[in-house]
C-alpha cells in the first residue's frame, strides 16, 4: 500500500493487486466520516469496486451526469427488467415496508448477481432510528450507495453520531441521508437539520422523499423555488441531490430543470400500488418520456 500525500497530508492510499489493478482510497481531511471510507476508485474502465465477482458493486462514489433515471425495485426480476429496458440507476427497496424499506438479505444477494456490472445501483436500509447494523452493513457490502431515512430524529442529539456510526460500517459504500419533504408528520429532521448533516458528514447525495405514501406527491409538499434552494445548498457543500416522492409523469417538466443528479420512481412504474408487481408496459413509457423531456432540457 502507497501513501499519497499533498503538502505533508494524506489525501490517499494506492494498492496494487497481483493483476495490475490499482485500488485508491480516498481520505478527505473534510470530516469525519470520510476518514476510514474506502471509495475504491479503480483503474479499470467500469470503476466497479473490488468485491467477489459473483456480486461486484457499484461504484461507492460514482460520477454523475444530471437528470438519470432512477427506479426502485423489489427482486431480482424487477432489476432485470429496469437494466433491459435501459434504466440510468437501479435502487433496492422493500416498498411493503415503507418509504425505505430495507430488503431481505437473501433479496439484495440476488439483486446483486442481477446487477453484475451494473454501473450504478443503490439499497434501501430502512430508518435510522430502527436499523440493526450487522444486518445493515450485510445488505450494503453489495451496493455503492445506500439510504437511510430520518424519521423519528428530529429532536435526537445522537443524530450526528448514529449516521456516523452506521456510515463507518458501510466501508466502500456511500451513505445517503434522506430529507423528507412531509418531516412534520414522522419527526424527522427539517430542511436546515438535513443539510447541515450532509455537510458535516460530506455526503455524496441527499435524496428529498415523502415518508407517508399516501397519494401526495413531492409537489404538494415542497415548492419548486424551494426545491431550487435545497439543490443550490447541497451542491454548493458537494452534495447531489435526488428527487422522489410519489413522482409522476406530469412533475417531469417542472424538476428536471432543477438538474438534480436523479428523478426517482416507484409507484409510477407499478401494477396497481407501489407495492405491486413492476409495469413493463409503464416502465417502458417513463424511460422514453424521461429521455423526451431530458432532450428539452439540455
Amino acid at each position: 500500500m502507497y501513501s499519497i500525500k499533498l503538502l505533508g497530508v494524506e489525501v490517499a492510499k494506492l494498492t496494487i493487486d497481483k493483476s495490475g489493478n490499482w485500488f485508491a482510497n480516498i481520505c478527505s481531511p473534510r470530516n469525519r466520516l470520510n476518514r476510514n471510507r474506502s471509495y475504491s476508485i479503480r483503474s479499470e474502465e467500469t470503476c466497479m469496486t473490488s468485491f467477489p465477482k459473483q456480486h461486484r458493486k457499484a461504484s461507492a462514489v460514482p460520477s454523475i451526469r444530471v437528470n438519470q433515471l432512477l427506479v426502485s425495485v423489489k427482486s431480482a426480476s424487477e432489476a432485470a427488467l429496469a437494466r433491459s429496458l435501459g434504466v440510468d440507476w437501479i435502487d433496492l427497496k422493500n416498498p411493503s415496508h415503507g418509504s425505505l424499506g430495507a430488503p431481505s438479505l437473501e433479496v439484495a444477494e440476488a439483486v446483486a448477481v442481477a446487477l453484475y456490472n451494473f454501473p450504478r445501483c443503490s439499497v434501501a436500509l430502512g430508518e435510522l432510528h430502527q436499523i440493526d447494523l450487522t444486518v445493515s452493513t450485510q445488505i450494503a457490502k453489495h451496493f455503492g450507495v445506500a439510504k437511510v431515512g430520518l424519521s423519528g430524529m428530529a429532536k435526537r442529539s445522537s443524530l450526528l453520531a448514529q449516521f456516523t456510526e452506521l456510515a463507518d460500517r458501510l466501508q466502500g459504500c456511500s451513505l445517503v441521508p434522506v430529507l423528507y419533504a412531509d418531516a412534520g408528520r414522522c419527526d424527522a429532521p427539517n430542511v436546515s437539520q438535513v443539510l447541515d448533516l450532509a455537510t458535516e458528514v460530506g455526503a455524496s447525495y441527499l435524496l428529498i422523499d415523502t415518508f407517508e405514501k399516501d397519494g401526495r406527491r413531492l409537489l404538494d409538499w415542497l415548492t419548486v423555488e424551494a426545491i431550487t434552494d435545497i439543490i443550490a445548498s447541497a451542491n454548493a457543500g458537494g452534495t447531489q441531490v435526488v428527487l422522489a416522492g410519489s413522482l409522476s409523469e406530469v412533475d417531469l417538466p417542472h424538476l428536471t430543470p432543477l438538474r438534480p443528479a436523479a428523478i426517482a420512481v416507484r409507484g409510477a412504474v407499478c401494477d396497481g400500488p407501489r407495492t405491486g408487481e413492476m409495469s413493463r408496459r409503464s416502465l417502458e413509457r417513463w424511460v422514453r418520456g424521461f429521455k423526451a423531456v431530458q432532450q428539452n432540457v439540455t
